[in-house]
């Protein structure tokens, strides 16, 4: 800048163009140029192009990615593969910079995907399926579950259920449970495309029987997501990783599902009072407030989330459930078709004449399993002492209690299978076994009073029976249901 103020000053002063150009050493046309130049702002910069070896392979690379827009999206080509293909098919010359420099500008031009950050009315929810892994005691240990995060992105509150698998039964119960807990239902729940509550292809949107009847019966309206479209329910995506990051951190120990998902809604309810909105200053607890006031109310009758069918029972009297869970119903019961009820954590089997006769944990995961209620076995076994010996029930007992049944002969054994019966129906089976070993070491016999004495004294005491022995059965999980079967709602009572 300083040779064209020299220049302007020196014609300004009177010099001749002359002069100037032999004092300053500069050309006639760039006297003339700065002599008339009028306008000295800064000029915007200009992209400078220079011819690249590139030039005559662009449309080659175009095709290439041309046809990668129709194959697997891991198996596409990449800057490295770009360039070792030119210089091998078509003889280039060029550097793998300059193919890297490239591939990298025509990728930035290409369409990206754009965020519009959206706004939540007060009382919206959205719903989502997460996974983390559980210790957890039904299931022999270390598992992966599901959990269902259900926020309010308004004000950030959130209620989450823990469950086994993700099936319709699961999100049906997670969303009545979470109806009873906030005392009103959510005039909009937005859901993720995968869960089994429906789906959607474009304008198309097929829901799950059991789902559609939940909404009709509670009144809210369901949207669900596009496919691969998480940021449609960015709030509850957030939540699924705050969620175990936060609260399934070091793994958690389950015993019962339904307790524990009691307790999970207390801490989350106390972890909303402590946490401010990052935008609005208030407590999570306190916005949520206003999300309740939009909640449309309660029906009087609540829904009862069963997902009923009719299995037909195999040669034992076992009914089998997606294909490797088997449930036994009676052997008396072999081949026929009975009405079952599926639940979120209950497998609920009615008799042939609708009364209920048995219910079981409800099982999940591709491993093959097998319930068998004692108290379906000992009326069948009665009649064939000989198979008392190997059957399940039996391997409920310790070894010494095992080892005088076997001692016993046969008509005494039978006698014997029938007062287990005859007991666990009273008291229990856990308790049952129980009182037969404590009989045993008290009178090195198992007289039919002194165990019904002992059962009457656990009892009493309030103390649930231990067998020392499981084989893939939890005996208190049978007290409760030995007279009825369990009741409607999947909550398995267990009598001490």
């Amino acid at each position: 800048m300083s040779q064209i103020e020299r220049i302007r000053d020196m014609l300004a002063d009177g010099y001749t163009p002359t002069e100037v150009k032999e004092t300053l050493g500069v050309s006639y046309p760039t006297i003339r140029k700065y002599a008339q130049e009028d306008d000295f702002s800064p000029q915007r910069p200009k992209a400078s192009e220079h011819p690249s070896k590139l030039d005559p392979y662009k449309a080659l690379i175009g095709e290439m990615l041309e046809e990668d827009r129709h194959c697997y999206h891991k198996q596409r080509h990449t800057a490295k593969r770009v360039f070792e293909r030119l210089r091998a098919e078509h003889g280039f010359s060029g550097s793998y910079s300059t193919v890297q420099r490239y591939m990298k500008e025509i990728r930035s031009k290409g369409p990206r995907g754009e965020s519009v950050r959206l706004g939540w009315d007060p009382g919206t929810m959205q719903v989502d399926f997460g996974q983390a892994d559980f210790d957890y005691a039904f299931g022999g240990g270390r598992a992966r579950m599901h959990y269902l995060p259900m926020s309010f992105p308004y004000s950030n509150h959130e209620v989450c259920e823990v469950f086994a698998d993700e099936k319709d039964v699961c999100v049906c119960q997670g969303l009545k449970d979470c109806f009873e807990r906030i005392g009103g239902v959510p005039p909009v729940i937005v859901l993720d495309n995968a869960t089994e509550a429906g789906r959607r292809w474009r304008d198309v949107i097929v829901e799950s029987d059991l789902f559609r009847r939940l909404r009709l019966h509670y009144g809210f309206t369901a949207r669900f997501c596009n496919p691969n479209a998480g940021k449609e329910k960015g709030n509850v995506e957030g939540k699924v990783g705050y969620t175990r990051r936060n609260f399934f951190v070091p793994v958690p120990e389950v015993g019962d599902l339904q307790d524990y998902n009691r307790g999970l809604a207390e801490t989350l309810d106390a972890h909303s009072e402590e946490q401010l909105h990052y935008e609005k200053g208030l407590s999570w607890a306190t916005l949520f407030q206003v999300d309740k006031a939009h909640l449309l109310p309660l029906p009087k009758k609540p829904f009862d989330v069963v997902r009923w069918a009719s299995c037909t029972t195999d040669g034992y009297g076992r009914i089998t459930l997606d294909g490797c869970h088997r449930y036994l119903a009676s052997p008396s019961l072999a081949c026929v078709s009975l009405t079952v009820g599926v639940r979120a954590f209950t497998v609920e089997i009615d008799a042939p004449d609708g009364t209920p006769l048995r219910t079981y944990r409800r099982r999940s995961g591709k491993l093959f399993t097998s319930d068998e209620d004692p108290l379906a076995l000992l009326e069948p076994l009665s009649m064939k002492t000989r198979a008392f010996m190997q059957s399940s029930v039996c391997a409920l007992f310790d070894e010494d209690v095992r080892d005088a049944f076997g001692s016993m002969a046969t008509d005494e054994l039978k006698g014997q299978v029938k007062v287990i019966s005859r007991l666990a129906q009273a008291y229990g089976m856990g308790i049952t076994a129980q009182a037969f070993s404590e009989a045993l070491r008290a009178t090195s016999k198992m007289r039919p009073a002194d165990v019904e004495m002992c059962c009457a004294r656990i009892r009493a005491q309030g103390t649930r029976a231990k067998a020392a022995r499981e084989l893939g059965t939890r005996l208190a999980d049978y007290d409760g249901f030995m007279l009825r079967g369990g009741d409607r709602d999947g909550q398995a009572a267990a009598e001490g």
